[in-house]
């Protein structure tokens, strides 16, 4: 009995071995090993394991240590990497990100025990400054709990930040803080997308300005009853809002409703905070069972047939 064999031309084999080694590979995981020093960022190769800058497509841990972006209060600088993550490890609990300079804009930024802190300054004398950070997919980790928080930090007058978030994710907990200075921080906060996050913002210090209507619908909010200011420029909904001791139940208040429900004036704007009403348990069981009784019946009419 004769067998044939089809052959594949050794043109296609050509074409396919060219097409894997031009393929991209994975990216790496890149930890840092050192804190950055005065005048060094993510663009030294001396902070990385790889010894190498920061580039596209891996993965980059701060893992515990603090690093820096490039300085400058006018410089508009862009995190090279495929994704950062400022968390604890080797160099500590806590790792950092100081913003040096006055924009910065990061792709996946993702935070577990870890600080993002305004370092921007400059003029002569030094003062100083605002800084601006631009956020596609901001993930605040399950590592961050109430008790080992994400911080957003302002640590001197004039350090103000405003962070403008396309996609907010996670379940992690995201603290807006100051510096050990009596002087308030204003932040300022635009969230397009937070539909997915189930985590909890607390402004503990500071003045949180709403730049965008944002929807917590699955998230917490908390906020401090002293040094602390929101305003509602914009709206904002939550699943729960705790000032100081007290939450507050379901509904739509005005920042004047607020002021007055609280005898405080840290409520501030035009928009509305709204608390979403959480269905009772007996109302969720009647339109389970009804649901139930209606699919029963309907597998009966189909077994009659």
């Amino acid at each position: 009995m004769n067998h044939a064999f089809s052959s594949v031309p050794a043109v296609s084999l050509f074409a396919a071995g060219l097409l894997l080694s031009v393929a991209p590979l994975p990216g790496e995981t890149i930890q840092q090993t050192r804190t950055a020093a005065s005048g060094e960022s993510w663009v030294t190769p001396g902070l990385w394991n790889n010894t190498a800058a920061a580039s596209s497509g891996n993965d980059y841990y701060t893992n515990g240590w603090t690093l820096r972006t490039p300085d400058g209060p006018s410089l508009s600088v862009a995190f090279p990497g495929a994704s950062l993550t400022v968390d604890g490890g080797a160099g500590g609990e806590r790792g950092m990100l100081s913003l040096k300079a006055g924009t910065t804009e990061i792709a996946d930024l993702r935070l577990g025990v870890g600080t993002v802190s305004d370092g921007v300054a400059g003029g002569n004398p030094t003062t100083n400054r605002p800084a601006t950070l631009n956020i596609t997919n901001l993930t605040l980790l399950s590592a961050a709990t109430s008790a080992t928080a994400a911080i957003f930090r302002g640590p001197y007058d004039g350090n103000d930040i405003t962070l403008n978030v396309t996609n907010l994710l996670g379940s992690g907990y995201l603290q807006f803080v100051k510096g050990s200075d009596a002087g308030k921080r204003i932040f300022t906060l635009a969230v397009s997308n937070a539909s997915s996050f189930t985590g909890t913002l607390e402004l503990q210090h500071g003045t949180l300005d709403l730049a965008s209507t944002i929807n917590l619908t699955s998230g917490s909010f908390i906020m401090a009853t002293t040094n602390t200011t929101l305003r509602l420029n914009s709206s904002l909904t939550v699943s729960s809002f705790t000032f100081g001791s007290f939450n507050l139940e379901a509904g739509s208040y005005t920042s004047s409703e607020l002021n007055s429900r609280f005898s405080t004036s840290a409520f501030a704007g035009a928009g509305q905070l709204t608390i979403q009403a959480i269905p009772e348990a007996s109302a969720f069981a009647w339109m389970l069972g009804g649901i139930t009784l209606i699919a029963c019946a309907g597998f009966r009419c189909v077994r009659r047939r």
